[in-house]
Parts: C-alpha cells; structure tokens; sequence
C-alpha cells in the first residue's frame, strides 16, 4: 500500500475514534471502512464522518442516510448508487467524485466542491446546493440555486415545514404527485423545510427505524391554499397540528 493512502487511512481512523457515536452505523461497517478504504453496501446512518479523508474511497451501494460529512474530503470517491438522504454534506470536497445513481435527496451541499463530478441519474430532490461549486457537472446551477432558495416558492410550490416538538427520531414518509420521499427529525434537527406542490399527500409518522407508524393521513395541500404551512408533530401524545391550515389535515 502507498504511503499516502497508509496516511489517509491513519487519518481516518483518528477522526473516526474521535467523533464517531457508539450507537451510529454498523460498528463492523465502519472499522471495515477505516481499515481498508473501502466499503461497498455498508450501513453507515448517521455517522459522524466530518471532516474524515475518504479520497478515493469504495462506498458503492453504501446507505449514509443522515451521515454527517462536513468538510469530509471525498475526492475520486465511488458514491456510485450510495443513499445519501438528508446527508450533511456542507463544504465537503467532491470534485471527481462518482455520484452516479446516487440517492441525494434533501441533503446538505451548501458550499461543497463537486467540480468534475459525475452526477448522471443522481437524484438532488429537496437538496440545498447554495454556493456549490457546480462546474463540468449535469447540474444547472442556475435552476439549483432557484430551487433550493428557501426563501421564495417561484415555482407554486408551497412551503412545507415540520417541526418537533420533542427530540425523539422520527421519520415522515410522504407519498403523493408520483413520488415518495422522507423527512427526518430528531435531536438538534428538529425542524425542517421542505416545498410541495399543491395536490393532496399521504403522510405517515415512523419513531426511528421502526417500520410501524405512529401516526398517518391525508394532507391536502390544494384545499384553501397557502403559501406556506407549519405541521407541529409531538410523539409523546402522538399528535399532528397544523398552525394555519387545520382543514388541510385529516388523520386516519
């Protein structure tokens, strides 16, 4: 092995003993990635990866849902087909990086280098691309920097924020305008903003990773239209409210 890839594995290995949470990822995946560099199809939810080298890295396949990678330098990475929903990828380095297929949506790329990278089939659903450097990719930066200003609804979408009122995981699953998608709260995330357009959905309410919801119903956002709706969710008593819209929901 070359010295420069025994070092950045070294490298690794420090951050990762150093921030990575007992309870996150798969113990075995991890130790597998900081060992060898590489870990196609490894459960990594959640781990804290900030600021680790991973250049070059084989994470093929791998499921990195909720993995903090700030400023994780993940040059000539293979993300190829990787899940990286809802990921924190801000000022991360991943120029010529292979994000083929890869699973995008509503991540954080505020401020990341993905100059070169091939995003052919990625999907960028929901994902915040403000200040990425975009250069020799697929992505439009102008229709990125447009879709992700959360600040304005140019497209008649309407803003759609989640907010918790405890700090307990949970998951929405949103099924509804030919696509489903999730939203994750918990801990010090426990709001997020997400636009839709206005048709009627199908929430369902998850604790975790459990596959058995707490809550489900319609929300129908074409009903007495606004632009913007804030849904309070607290599981302890397993309620939704609407601040603004109350007509807009029915529960199941």
């Amino acid at each position: 092995m070359k010295m420069k890839s025994i070092f950045g594995l070294v490298t690794l290995a420090i951050a990762l003993s150093l921030t990575l949470p007992v309870q996150a990822a798969n113990r075995k995946d991890v130790d597998k990635l900081i060992e060898t560099g590489r870990c196609s199809r490894c459960d990594l939810r959640d781990a804290n990866l900030r600021g680790a080298n991973l250049q070059n890295a084989d994470l093929k396949n791998a499921d990195l849902r909720g993995a903090n990678l700030r400023g994780a330098a993940l040059r000539n990475a293979n993300l190829s087909n990787a899940n990286l929903q809802e990921a924190d990828l801000r000022d991360a380095n991943l120029t010529r990086s292979n994000l083929r297929s890869a699973d995008l949506r509503n991540a954080n790329l505020r401020n990341s280098d993905l100059e070169s990278a091939d995003v052919r089939g990625a999907n960028f659903d929901g994902s915040d691309l403000r200040g990425a450097n975009l250069k020799n990719t697929d992505l439009d930066r102008n229709n990125s920097d447009r879709n992700n200003d959360r600040g304005r609804d140019d497209r008649g979408k309407i803003a759609v924020e989640f907010v918790s009122r405890t700090n307990d995981d949970i998951r929405i699953k949103i099924e509804g305008d030919g696509k489903t998608q999730e939203v994750r709260l918990g801990g010090n995330n426990n709001k997020r903003r997400i636009y839709l357009s206005p048709k009627v959905y199908r929430l369902r309410f998850f604790r975790g990773r459990s596959d058995n919801s707490w809550k489900s119903g319609k929300l129908d956002l074409g009903r007495d239209r606004s632009d913007r709706i804030r849904i309070y969710l607290n599981l302890k008593d397993r309620s939704v409210q609407l601040d603004n819209n109350e007509k807009a929901w029915n529960s199941d």
